[in-house]
């Protein structure tokens, strides 16, 4: 009988030993209906910055440079009359 039990001891795999706590957190990680509560959650929190942006006055900043000098030649070159 000692035997065989020790036999059965050597063969089987080892045991991990887990706690409740262990236990709990595992389950609370792979739990899809928390998971989606949580994705649920954080895109109604991420609604109030994006509601928010659309009242916060918009800036907008532009530089323009043209050079008017250059030799013309059209209708009015040098006479400044129509040819």
């Amino acid at each position: 009988m000692r035997g065989l039990l020790l036999l059965t001891a050597c063969l089987s795999p080892p045991v991990l030993a887990v706690d409740l706590l262990d236990v709990y957190r595992l389950a609370r990680q792979n739990d899809t209906h928390t998971a989606v509560a949580r994705a649920h959650c954080r895109a109604v929190q991420e609604r109030v910055p994006q509601a928010r942006a659309g009242l916060v006055p918009d800036s907008v900043i532009g530089v323009g440079w043209t050079r008017n000098g250059g030799a013309s030649k059209g209708k009015y070159a040098e006479t400044g009359q129509p040819q």
